[in-house]
């Protein structure tokens, strides 16, 4: 992806449907190895992604508790308001 003459990588899975802390670290770790074979020079910025669906409110505190691990460099809470909707997880390429 290119914006402005600067070109992005983006690699993204998907947790499982009810994730653990250990199965969420599993999939960051997957993707961000995906990134890490992206080369220095093919593009600026290289990013994983994860997406957990929330698949019940008792699993929240799951996927609130991960934003805090070191590798999650920015997460986002999305979904419709009074839905468990999804969390995004974004783990940068280190240069």
């Amino acid at each position: 992806m290119m914006k402005g003459g600067v070109e992005y990588s983006l690699e993204f899975k998907r947790a499982w449907y009810d994730a653990t802390q250990s199965n969420l670290e599993d999939m960051l770790q997957t993707v961000r190895g995906d990134i890490s074979a992206v080369p220095d020079d093919e593009c600026h910025h290289a990013a994983a992604g994860l997406i957990a669906h929330v698949s019940d409110q008792e699993r929240v505190q799951t996927y609130v508790d991960f934003c805090r691990n070191p590798k999650v460099h920015m997460a986002y809470r999305i979904g419709p308001k009074r839905q468990h909707g999804a969390f995004l997880y974004f783990s940068f390429k280190d240069r």
